[in-house]
């Protein structure tokens, strides 16, 4: 195949590119997202779906939830600065304020309600199994008429022994139980949030922090308190805006070099014109193909991608150095350019492709995003370079090949023996290093370099709110809910018998709501406080008052 019906393929394969890229760049560019997701730079999980799907509903909890932790010198300001932070956020489109732990405590006493007869703490058990009836009456009688410091939950036509309001108390008190929400600390009160929208995406990103901080800022200027941040939000805003940074400076820098390096290597204005088309193809078209197929583009794979500046430039380089030596008509020259641009480019796509054999989506986009780019850009110079070289380009013909000369001179001097010795002394040093020095590390946080600020807010709002962990989980499988409740159970002996560990870290439901078959034991046991000549009508008798056992709900099933 000749060289003009090659330049005719190559050139079709553009133009196909440039239209494509065209259309879905105008269909998506209401669209484009640029994310800073924490999934991307941490391995990918094969398990089953529903694993995947707890642990996708849990990083989006991560990501959505932010602490406000506001402090002071006396409890009216801040309370009154609470009040204040709280009606400025309510009018933030993009957060919800999530419920006190005094309205949340309110809902899971109304939603346990009908449940209550399926539930007992350890000491109710071991009370009622005793069978000491009067003692309950006697509680029963005295927490009835404040002859006790007992606190009643439920009115008395629900819970006439307070029996139930005792149980509710005892789970919630329960460390284990996770059900605690933030609680205030001497002159330190919390306000919990939720992100909606836009948690991950730069854009909205930097719109929210802009309006937290105004809102933050007035309130602490109108009151005498401080208003601490914590979540993961905050350090991936961060993150992105040095990421944004470290892109301006690369391309800002990239672009100067490459800027005097042509200017100083061909002397003309008309020189610059194809690199920076094919950069701007290239990129352009890296990021609408990430896009689509992804949906979104990370911020690492943008910091990564610039680096693809210095590579895109030799194309040009190459095919005006070729062209300004009088060549342009000379086809088998033109043959032996494209050849050796191809194998440059070929080379490149394989080195970025295998980035794409990593378990780390953020790496397998930087390979997309790369291929992508080069190509392009590669195809962009191919097509666009006689063009290009309508004008004349006169390079450099002193300094250049003095500089070359200069380089090349003292490596001319060392014999075929030595680049051995050489070559043999480094690849055993490499060996080495892998081998015993492990100089590797994969952890995702060496991408972020979070301020002292925030890690000083962060552990000043963790001393106050310690329950606040909702992104260090473990998931218990089993085959039916008996057998999760056992392995449970397992787990936590295991956890205690360790000692490297403390269980009361750990939170779960599982540890106040018990399996079903015992919540039928409790449920029957209970028989002795509402059935027939028990506690109840005991009470009833001396109160004038009558509560079925007939009416009272069935066990919780836990699912």
């Amino acid at each position: 195949m000749n060289l003009n019906r090659i330049l005719m393929l190559w050139r079709l394969l553009f133009i196909a590119l440039l239209l494509i890229s065209s259309v879905l760049g105008l269909r998506i560019a209401s669209e484009l997202q640029i994310d800073t997701n924490l999934a991307d730079v941490s391995p990918s999980i094969q398990n089953t779906l529903e694993t995947r799907a707890a642990i996708a509903q849990l990083t989006q909890n991560v990501e959505q939830r932010i602490l406000l932790l506001i402090s002071g010198g006396d409890d009216d300001s801040v309370f009154e600065a609470e009040q204040q932070l709280r009606n400025r956020l309510s009018k933030l489109s993009e957060l919800s304020i999530l419920p006190t732990s005094e309205v949340l405590a309110e809902k899971l006493t109304e939603g346990i309600k009908p449940f209550r007869f399926s539930l007992l703490s350890d000491d109710q058990r071991a009370e009622l199994i005793s069978g000491n009836a009067e003692a309950i009456v006697q509680q029963a009688k005295a927490s009835l008429f404040g002859l006790s410091e007992q606190i009643r939950l439920y009115p008395f036509a629900d819970d006439p022994l307070g029996w139930h309001s005792n149980t509710l108390l005892a789970l919630l008190d329960n460390p284990s139980a996770g059900l605690s929400n933030v609680e205030a600390v001497g002159f330190n009160t919390v306000i919990n949030l939720r992100i909606d929208y836009g948690a991950m995406n730069m854009n909205a990103q930097q719109s929210l922090m802009t309006n937290l901080n105004i809102v933050i800022a007035e309130v602490a200027s109108d009151y005498p308190v401080t208003v601490d941040r914590s979540g993961v939000f905050f350090f991936v805003a961060q993150a992105a805006k040095d990421s944004k940074q470290d892109i301006s400076r690369i391309t800002i820098g990239s672009g100067i070099g490459v800027i005097l390096l042509l200017l100083f290597a061909f002397r003309s204005l008309h020189a610059l014109l194809l690199p920076f088309i094919s950069i701007a193809l290239g990129v352009g078209f890296a990021f609408i193909a990430t896009h689509l197929i992804y949906g979104s583009v990370h911020v690492l794979t943008i910091v990564f991608g610039a680096s693809l500046i210095g590579i895109v430039i030799d194309y040009s380089l190459h095919y005006f150095y070729h062209g300004t030596q009088g060549n342009e008509t000379d086809n088998s020259e033109r043959q032996a350019l494209h050849r050796a641009m191809l194998l440059s480019l070929m080379t490149s796509l394989i080195g970025y492709a295998a980035l794409s054999f990593s378990d780390l989506q953020a790496l397998q986009k930087v390979a997309l995003f790369s291929c992508c780019g080069l190509l392009m850009a590669w195809l962009s110079v191919i097509c666009l370079g006689d063009w290009a070289l309508r004008r004349t380009l006169t390079t450099d013909k002193k300094v250049f090949p003095f500089l070359v000369s200069a380089f090349s001179r003292p490596l001319k001097l060392i014999k075929p023996v030595a680049w051995a010795a050489i070559s043999g002394a480094v690849v055993v040093a490499a060996t080495s290093i892998i081998l015993f020095s492990q100089p590797f590390d994969d952890d995702p946080r060496v991408f972020f370099n979070a301020s002292e600020a925030l890690i000083a807010s962060e552990r000043k709002v963790a001393a106050v709110a310690n329950d606040y962990e909702p992104g260090r989980y473990l998931i218990i499988h089993g085959v039916n809910d008996d057998d999760v409740y056992q392995r449970y159970e397992q787990l936590f002996g295991l956890i205690s018998e360790s000692g490297l560990f403390d269980a009361g870290n750990f939170t779960s439901l599982l540890a106040w709501i018990p399996n079903k078959s015992q919540q039928n034991s409790d449920y029957l046991l209970q028989e002795k406080l509402y059935g027939d000549g028990g506690v109840v009508q005991k009470l009833l008798a001396e109160i004038s008052t009558q509560t079925p056992f007939s009416e009272f709900n069935k066990p919780i099933i836990m699912g």
